[in-house]
């Protein structure tokens, strides 16, 4: 199989943000298959069109050149992002696939891919990582009825384009089921659990020590984005409620985003530094030692129905070191915590009420210990990234024959 491969914010274990396409593409490399993987490199020096080609552990990776942060600003964005797709549609014409394959976001980067496909009369797969346009429509609060309904044409058009679709959650493949023609193959394959990263004999980093915590504090690690629609302002509301509650409970947040300032300002001016602490992102081949390090990890959002259809990696990461998982949305994963008994939903609490909820688990050992026991198991069980690369592989190889 020779695959054609779309993903703009491709990154390696070297780097910071979600390795899924890394982790797949080259586990297709060392089962003898082909890989020519078109992504940008964020190179903040231009604003000009200009390609570089890499070899990483085997993959074929096409580089555009341009300003391709997802936090930079909206026009920066859209600007970087029609030059990656200019670039893509040249670089595709020198690969001579035998199957195409796209990865959101954005879902634009689609265009390419089926222009291609259409083209060299290769069959295309697509994946949904996040459900648009209704995400950003949410976002944006986007009014205009014209737009909404040329948004949700063009996502239809590109599902029927697709002779296949991998949703990254089982509401998103039964949204999708809606949305596309009957005959197309809707195959959920959510985020994993890189469980050879994350060994339980690796050590992890003191925590406690690096920040000056307490030997009896209980740190809670948020590990991602900082955007608006993650919503943190949350942590930073529960924390001064945990000031008369708990004050051992800390928060550790790692990451970066255009919230990120902002945010720090907000926990500074509360006066929280010594309970909130907010780092810079690091490579994803050590973000599991710093979420061993932690007590339990968090998945955090803005109160949002669209949002209980993510798959956050933070959420797979935690529970690939067997971490007890705080969540404050509803959905398939809030089911999957109740089921297994590895975490708990704070859907609709307050901040009192969190706080509360928060101490009361942390602080019971038996729980906590359980939690951990079972996150594990789950991670293991359904959602080692082994195990869901051979749904993928088996997937493209089904349409590719």
């Amino acid at each position: 199989m020779k695959l054609l491969y779309f993903h703009q914010y491709f990154v390696t274990d070297r780097q910071n943000g979600g390795t899924r396409s890394f982790e797949f593409a080259r586990r297709l490399v060392k089962l003898g298959h082909e890989v020519s993987l078109i992504s940008a490199r964020n190179d903040k020096s231009t604003y000009l069109l200009q390609i570089t080609k890499k070899q990483v552990e085997g993959i074929n990776v096409y580089y555009v050149n341009i300003r391709s942060d997802r936090f930079d600003s909206k026009t920066v964005r859209i600007f970087a992002h029609f030059i990656y797709l200019l670039g893509s549609f040249i670089i595709a014409f020198r690969v001579e696939p035998t199957i195409i394959f796209a990865t959101s976001t954005p879902i634009t980067i689609a265009i390419p891919a089926i222009f291609h496909a259409k083209i060299k009369g290769k069959p295309m797969v697509f994946e949904v990582r996040d459900l648009w346009p209704d995400i950003p429509i949410r976002a944006l609060g986007i009014k205009s009825q014209f737009i909404i309904a040329a948004a949700f044409a063009f996502e239809k058009w590109v599902y029927r384009q697709s002779r296949a679709i991998i949703a990254l959650s089982p509401t998103v493949a039964q949204i999708i089921e809606d949305r596309c023609d009957p005959t197309t193959l809707i195959t959920t394959i959510p985020n994993g659990c890189d469980l050879p990263i994350a060994s339980l004999e690796e050590q992890p980093i003191n925590l406690k020590k690096r920040f000056g915590f307490e030997s009896a504090s209980l740190i809670g690690i948020y590990t991602g984005s900082i955007g608006f629609i993650n919503g943190l302002d949350y942590l930073v509301e529960i924390s001064t409620k945990l000031q008369d509650i708990n004050r051992r409970i800390k928060f550790v947040i790692v990451g970066e985003g255009p919230e990120k300032k902002r945010f720090q300002a907000l926990v500074e001016s509360n006066k929280l530094t010594r309970q909130i602490v907010i780092v810079d992102a690091v490579p994803k081949s050590e973000i599991q030692k710093w979420i061993k390090g932690s007590d339990f990890a968090m998945s955090i959002f803005k109160p949002d129905t669209m949002m209980e259809h993510n798959s956050a990696n933070k959420f797979f990461d935690g529970l690939s070191v067997g971490k007890p998982i705080i969540i404050n949305y509803g959905g398939w994963q809030s089911l999957l915590l109740e089921k297994y008994k590895c975490g708990l939903s704070l859907e609709g609490a307050s901040p009192i009420e969190a706080a509360e909820t928060i101490s009361k688990h942390v602080n019971n050992q038996t729980w906590m210990s359980q939690a951990s026991l079972n996150a594990r198991i789950l991670a293991e069980e359904k959602f080692s990234r082994d195990k869901q690369f051979l749904e993928f592989e088996k997937t493209l190889s089904k349409i590719s024959s």
